[in-house]
């Protein structure tokens, strides 16, 4: 049978915390020694404590029983970790001053429950920074930043050609944006991109431009330095690279046999420099040295100055020329330059190769000389992409041949 618990000696109540004190004497060899228990409840828990003397027990029980009604009974429970994770806590607050516990477990709480699975509060609070940050930013057009673009890379010297290029890809993307470029958003131009009725490669060329121009203006300060824009979220468009085409020796004695005129002396330059064709649109008189073919900077895709020696082919047919002023090409447009080469084979029942002649040349030339470095600076490109386009393509016999038309 249970033993009913004996009054309280005294009870002392602080606006409705109560904590009840107990008689309870101890007894060491016989002897007994006053001492009182005070008793209260704390975080659902029963609390005990001792104390000896009355008076000092209702003293100590009013100021537990005042910290029950003011919500900080639970102190004289907490375990040791409980007051090592208050004090650490604590003192990670020092650097806000102002801002008590309490508040930023209730503000954290609150922030946590709006963000629920969506991400962390750090996350959140950084993502509202640069909104902020956005919010303070220049207000500047796509269209004047594209028009900016160019006048940077015109001013930096590179190759007509190429701010052809991206003049004709800015103007399409400039009447699809009129607007701020910080209201331009990664699905805007993926939408863009993805509506374009073009080949893979030239999508992939629009892609390009947008990260390009955003980029740039990242530099400019009109959007955040500090973050990615929103044209490199842009998916890349994979694009199938197809086999590289080149005439046949006798293809070229062919074409080059029926040809006259200027419609010879552009196939033999074609075929024996690798030149592009839009830089073979640009070729002048004075471009053309006794020993060398030189590509001025401003004449080159790659805006990079170089000199592709003359080889005995191409020098046969200089020689029989009487060498003129201005440019060699007899078009106004690169076009017709290219159709013109096309020409050349299709008169002698030879199906043109899209950019046959710098094809050829560089499979040959690698192939005659096994130097793929010294090729890269005749054909202006990058030693990687002829050892990957070009090499193993033709044998040294095919080559001679080719460069003995």
């Amino acid at each position: 049978m249970k033993t009913p618990e004996k009054a309280p000696l005294d009870t002392v109540t602080v606006k409705g915390a109560t904590v009840a004190i107990y008689w309870n004497p101890s007894r060491k060899n016989g002897k007994e020694y006053p001492g009182h228990s005070l008793v209260w409840t704390a975080s659902g828990k029963r609390q005990r404590k001792f104390v000896t003397d009355l008076a000092a027990a209702k003293k100590t029980a009013r100021e537990i029983a005042s910290q029950l009604s003011a919500g900080t009974g639970h102190a004289h429970s907490l375990l040791p970790q409980d007051v090592a994770d208050h004090t650490a806590a604590t003192k990670i607050l020092r650097v806000m001053p102002g801002t008590s516990l309490t508040s930023a477990c209730q503000q954290f709480v609150e922030a946590a429950g709006i963000l629920g699975t969506a991400g962390t509060l750090s996350a959140a609070a950084r993502h509202y920074r640069d909104h902020l940050s956005a919010v303070k930013l220049p207000t500047v057009t796509v269209a004047a930043v594209a028009a900016e673009l160019i006048a940077a890379q015109e001013a930096s010297g590179s190759s007509r050609a190429y701010i052809g290029q991206l003049n004709k890809l800015l103007r399409r993307v400039k009447d699809a944006f009129h607007c701020p470029i910080t209201t331009v958003q990664t699905s805007d131009m993926q939408a863009f991109v993805d509506r374009l009725d073009m080949a893979p490669r030239s999508r992939e060329n629009y892609r390009r431009t947008f990260q390009a121009l955003w980029n740039f203006a990242k530099r400019r300060g009109y959007l955040p330095r500090d973050r990615s824009t929103e044209a490199d979220h842009l998916d890349t468009i994979k694009t199938r690279e197809g086999a590289i085409g080149i005439y046949q020796p006798d293809q070229l004695q062919s074409a080059m046999s029926n040809a006259t005129g200027a419609a010879q002396l552009m196939l033999a330059l074609g075929s024996f420099t690798g030149l592009r064709t839009a830089e073979l649109h640009r070729l002048e008189w004075t471009d053309i040295g006794m020993e060398h073919v030189t590509v001025q900077a401003h004449k080159a895709k790659t805006g990079a100055r170089r000199i592709i020696p003359i080889l005995p082919a191409l020098a046969a047919v200089l020689q029989s020329r009487k060498r003129g002023e201005g440019r060699l090409s007899p078009f106004k447009n690169e076009s017709h330059l290219s159709r013109m080469l096309s020409d050349c084979f299709r008169a002698v029942q030879v199906s043109p190769v899209r950019n046959g002649l710098r094809h050829s040349f560089c499979t040959y030339r690698i192939a005659a000389t096994q130097d793929t470095a010294q090729v890269a600076l005749e054909a202006g490109n990058s030693p990687t992409m002829l050892f990957k386009h070009y090499r193993e393509l033709a044998t040294k016999k095919q080559a001679a041949a080719w460069f003995s038309v």
